[in-house]
Order: structure tokens, then sequence, then C-alpha cells
């Protein structure tokens, strides 16, 4: 991989209240740093928002403090803290972007789990569209995680199927809205996410 790309986007991952963060999510967040060191994107995107009901913070805002403590700067770091699945990470992302990048056509790094990228990959393209170059780079699931974590990806890939049927690149940002709200309220709940990851 030796293009560089505009943005690298981190895709968050749930966890645990007062707990140390899942050996998956520092997975992906120490495969980011790597990929910044390397020069591969001046700026990294944390998309996650508040995907447990007993947490008060979000997913961007535990990764945002680890990226911190591992000497990341501020201005590196842009925080995604509205999407609560992979749909609102690709659609709050866009938003994000288009407030911050000088691009019409914005470059993505996409960093998440292997099991993750093919529905991430579907998502991605249908949302940003085929002008938007995405690339991704995935760290692999533990084999302790990984039937279940792919027999997951498969029921999740329907949903997602049936909830991007209305939108794509070319619709309007309150479209894109509401329609990563309501995919977040008939999709994956976070007791199926927390019974595959603890």
């Amino acid at each position: 991989m030796n293009k560089k790309f505009d943005y690298i986007v981190v895709l968050g991952f749930i966890y645990q209240k007062d707990g140390p963060l899942h050996d998956m999510f520092t997975g992906r967040l120490d495969r980011a740093i790597r990929l910044y060191k390397k020069g591969m994107a001046k700026k990294m995107i944390l998309s996650g928002g508040v995907t447990g009901k007993e947490h008060k913070d979000s997913e961007s805002g535990e990764m945002y403090v680890y990226m911190r403590g591992k000497g990341i700067g501020e201005d590196t770091l842009l925080i995604e803290n509205k999407s609560l699945n992979t749909i609102g990470n690709a659609v709050f992302s866009k938003l994000l972007i288009k407030k911050d990048s000088r691009f019409r056509d914005p470059s993505l790094l996409i960093v998440t789990s292997d099991y993750h990228v093919r529905r991430s990959r579907f998502i991605f393209r249908r949302i940003f569209g085929p002008s938007c170059r995405i690339g991704f780079s995935s760290t692999k699931t533990p084999a302790r995680f990984s039937k279940k974590a792919f027999d997951f990806e498969r029921f999740s890939m329907k949903n997602t199927v049936a909830n991007l049927k209305e939108i794509d690149h070319r619709s309007s940002d309150a479209k894109l809205r509401a329609v990563a709200r309501s995919s977040a309220s008939r999709g994956i709940t976070e007791e199926m996410r927390k019974a595959l990851w603890y």
C-alpha cells in the first residue's frame, strides 16, 4: 500500500464501562497509529458514538484518549461522535469531512477488523460514491472470536442492504442523517454485540 490518503478513518468498537479496551479495539487503534506514522495520511477521523446505555463517553472519546496517550497530536484528530453503527460511521464521517476538507472527493483509508471489511466497504462506497478512493487496512480477528464474528457479519449484511436501499452518495445530508439514525434503532443491539465480544 504505497498511495497516500487524505484521511485515515478508524471505526469504533464496543467497550465496557470502567474496564480496559478490548484487544480488538486497541488493535485497530495501534494499526491506525502505525499507518499515520508511515505518512499514509495527515489526519485521522475517530468514528464512534455513545453505543452503550451505561456509557457517558463515546467510542471516539475513548479513541481520542488512547491516541493522545500514544503521542498523537490533537490537531491530527477529528472526532465523529454521533454514529451508532457502521452506516453511521460512514454518514457522519462524510458530513464531518464536508466541513473540514478542501477536497471535493477525499480519499479514505478505513481501519477496522478483517471480519468487518466486506460490509464496511459496501457501506462506505455507497455513501461516498465511485469518485472517492477508499482503501482498507484490517486487523486479524483472534481465533476464539473468528467464526462467531464472520457469522455475525453475514447476518448484519442483510440488515445493511435493506437499510441502504433508500440512499446513496447523491442523497441529501438530511436524508443520510435520517437513515443513519433509523438503521441504528432497528439494527444490531448492544446486547448482541456484548454477547459476541465479552
